[in-house]
């Protein structure tokens, strides 16, 4: 018997994947220009805390930070707010609450002596696990073996530095910047790929939709659509094209039909035109 005239599902499928790849460029023009909108945030405040140290260290270091200028710099990358606690313990509460909140600190500079009463590595990793991303200056006014101690058993952690006496203000004020400048850049990492996971799951979804139509499309449509391999077997087939062909589902058809050069063709040779 002749062939039926069936349309090709090679450019049905061309039109689909078109239409899916129009779709995810509008979906990343959509979430660019969501993020541009979104980019004119508030001011950054650097939140920093001081733990531990006499009661002349808070002053100190005040005049040393909000006396430090405001740059064109300074203005870009955040302005420093300070906050000061004498314990361990309760820097560590502090640390959690402005996580919890929504308000994280950029760096905690922590008093070496404070440190030692609080177990140096111990405090450390503890305020790790609060906020892994908190950047930590060990102040050691006495130049003791202490912090080398302290820096083996946090092997040495990229996250911790430790300051020394006589140190020059303008010293601490660029350890400062440095440190704080390194937080941002993480946030500011984690914001792009938090970014870029949200645009994968839309477009997924979208693909998924679009997968979905296809499917319907090609189940009920009245005509039939195929794919073939070389071999001549089919690959998929629709119901349409199986009651074209005379059996009761595509997947008799695709049972059945094992070699359509010489099963379906009057004249075999036509089937090289698809080929």
């Amino acid at each position: 018997f002749g062939l039926p005239v069936v349309p090709s599902s090679q450019e049905f499928e061309e039109r689909v994947v078109d239409k899916l790849a129009a779709q995810w460029r509008q979906s990343i023009c959509r979430c660019y220009s969501n993020m541009m909108m979104n980019a004119a945030a508030p001011e950054v405040r650097l939140r920093l805390l001081i733990a531990g140290g006499d009661a002349s260290i808070q002053p100190s270091f005040r005049k040393i930070i909000e006396t430090s200028g405001t740059s064109a710099s300074d203005e870009e990358h955040g302005k420093f707010e300070l906050d000061f606690v004498c314990w361990g313990e309760e820097g560590l509460e502090r640390i959690e609450r402005a996580r919890d909140g929504d308000t994280p600190f950029a760096m905690a500079l922590i008093h070496v002596q404070l440190a030692r009463q609080c177990n140096g590595a111990s405090i450390l990793s503890k305020i790790w696990e609060a906020d892994p991303d908190l950047q930590i200056v060990v102040w050691d006014a006495d130049g003791s073996d202490s912090c080398e101690e302290m820096l083996k058993q946090v092997c040495y952690s990229d996250r911790v530095v430790i300051l020394t006496k006589p140190s020059d203000n303008f010293e601490v004020l660029q350890l400062v910047r440095s440190l704080c400048r390194k937080w941002q850049f993480i946030q500011e990492a984690k914001g792009k790929m938090a970014w870029l996971e949200k645009l994968v799951a839309v477009n997924a979804a979208l693909i998924t939709q679009e997968q979905e139509k296809f499917k319907t499309i090609f189940e009920n449509s009245p005509e039939g659509i195929f794919q073939t391999a070389p071999c001549g077997r089919y690959l998929t087939a629709n119901p349409a094209l199986a009651r074209i062909y005379g059996y009761a589902s595509p997947a008799e058809l695709m049972e059945k039909l094992t070699d359509i050069q010489t099963q379906l063709y009057v004249d075999p040779n036509r089937r090289f035109e698809f080929q």
